[in-house]
């Protein structure tokens, strides 16, 4: 990420298996943390997660775009409308995850 941000290319994370692939006791380090001291653009950082392998609900098609870039949000905006989740499957997806006992993210979640 470093280098991306030396060379002023975009960088997008993927971090769909974040919360799957690592045994019991290993920790993960999201993107969405890295380096505080702010030699990385931030606004040139993107970070996907996705709901589907975590919590086994690949038909429902649920995630997440982290970016602090204005004009991604903003082309995102514009045409999410096209792939909104159902207010049922949202709803549902609330529930689990402000369930503190139920989830444990080794993550943190921003």
């Amino acid at each position: 990420m470093q280098w991306a941000a030396a060379q002023g290319v975009h960088t997008v994370v993927d971090e769909v298996y974040a919360c799957s692939i690592y045994r019991h006791g290993s920790s993960f380090e999201s993107s969405l943390g890295f380096d505080s001291s702010g030699d990385v653009n931030k606004v040139m950082l993107h970070t996907l997660y996705g709901f589907a392998k975590d919590f086994g609900v690949a038909g429902w098609r649920v995630g997440v775009l982290h970016s602090r870039n204005p004009a991604l949000i903003a082309a995102v905006r514009a045409d999410c409308h096209h792939c909104e989740a159902s207010t049922l499957t949202l709803g549902v997806i609330e529930r689990v995850l402000a369930d503190a006992d139920a989830v444990r993210f080794p993550i943190v979640l921003l």
